[in-house]
């Protein structure tokens, strides 16, 4: 009975390992059919994948090189900006110049009226000689 219950214990395990084995088999064979397919399906996109890298560098690249040339040509509209208010400024200064110029004009010929008239008056209520 022992011998009998030994050789089933021996026939079972050697059913497990065989039975293990053909797991351990076609588990190597649906890792290698999914690696295949796998490939298959991203070996199409893999181009595009690389294709889309080097177009996000490309862009990386272009967008560094845009940002530094950025800086000047802020500093360029905010000088002009300056620019722009200065003119604005001596404007509005030539404007007030002309405004005084054109009353001191006026109060000049108003003082000369006002000596025509006093030389004039001057002149009329001198005695003659």
């Amino acid at each position: 009975m022992a011998q009998d219950a030994l050789a089933a214990a021996e026939r079972q395990l050697t059913e497990q390992v065989k039975a293990h084995s053909e797991a351990q088999t076609a588990w190597e064979q649906a890792r290698i059919e999914l690696d295949a397919r796998t490939r298959e399906e991203i070996s199409p996109l893999a181009a595009q994948i690389e294709l889309l890298a080097a177009a996000h560098a490309t862009a990386r690249t272009r967008t560094t090189m845009l940002e530094r040339e950025l800086g000047p040509h802020r500093r360029l509209a905010e000088l002009h900006r300056s620019v722009q208010a200065a003119e604005d400024e001596l404007k509005g200064m030539r404007e007030e110049i002309r405004t005084r110029k054109n009353l001191l004009a006026g109060r000049q010929t108003t003082l000369g009226e006002f000596e025509e008239h006093f030389h004039g008056a001057h002149r009329v209520g001198r005695p003659a000689r």
